[in-house]
């Protein structure tokens, strides 16, 4: 696998990213308000841009949080395409960014500790276009069977949500 590992902060490797990406698929475990709004002005101007932005996260464990979500939804509008992982019978713990011709692979969810100072391992995939294109295969299945992001999933969520207690 051609790539490199990510000796920076995240935060700092998906600014650059973002800032040159004409699309941008996330597969996150877990969204936190402590995340969104570090990433928030990146993908303002990405989207401002024309990038096309699409977000696959989950309700497990109830980390995920629901402001964070409407904050993304309110936020970017209808340039963000937002879904939720729809299986409960499995866990959804996946983690990568998909950039054009590049992909981040790794341990980060998006939150603050996870972004900037937590011990997290990342490996950008960059080259590979077979791996890339695999684990982007696997992205469209998943986010083809997903469900939309919306006012009311979000509100149906934030009031079954039971969430598992966090170290952050």
């Amino acid at each position: 696998m051609m790539g490199r590992s990510i000796t920076k902060r995240l935060l700092e490797t998906l600014r650059e990213e973002i800032a040159l990406a004409s699309s941008l698929d996330i597969i996150i475990s877990f969204v936190r308000f402590s995340g969104v709004i570090l990433l928030l002005d990146d993908l303002k101007k990405a989207i401002a841009r024309g990038t096309k932005i699409r977000l696959l996260t989950a309700t497990y464990l109830g980390i995920t949080e629901p402001y964070a979500l409407t904050v993304l939804k309110n936020e970017l509008t209808s340039s963000l395409d937002m879904r939720f992982f729809n299986d409960k019978t499995k866990s959804f713990h996946p983690k990568a960014f998909f950039f054009d011709d590049k992909m981040i692979l790794g341990s980060s969810n998006l939150s603050e500790s996870a972004l900037t100072d937590g011990i997290e391992w990342n490996y950008m995939i960059v080259e590979d276009l077979d791996s890339i294109r695999t684990f982007h295969n696997e992205f469209e299945m998943l986010f083809s069977s997903a469900i939309p992001c919306n006012e009311k999933t979000i509100a149906n969520y934030a009031k079954s949500r039971r969430p598992y207690r966090t170290i952050e």
